[in-house]
């Protein structure tokens, strides 16, 4: 069987985490354009429903409820 020593589990361990990080910045630094057009969008239409929801605000007219008023009971029995 195949025996390793700490230092190759270590060094095996490094190796992949270096090469998992630096694919990760690569496929981020590639893809920058598409990433920054989707924040951009994001922020106007998040800057359009600000300014759509105040307008909103503004129409909305304020509804006062009511409470159904209850039949008035005047005698409870109760018989065993």
């Amino acid at each position: 069987m195949l025996e390793f020593s700490i230092f190759e589990f270590c060094l095996v361990n490094a190796v992949s985490y270096m090469c998992g990080v630096g694919t990760g910045l690569v496929i981020c630094c590639r893809n920058k354009e598409v990433f920054m057009q989707r924040v951009k969008s994001s922020d106007n239409l998040a800057q359009y429903n600000h300014h759509a929801s105040q307008d909103a605000m503004n129409r909305v007219q304020q509804v006062q409820g009511y409470t159904p008023s209850a039949p008035h009971v005047s005698e409870i029995c109760i018989k065993s």
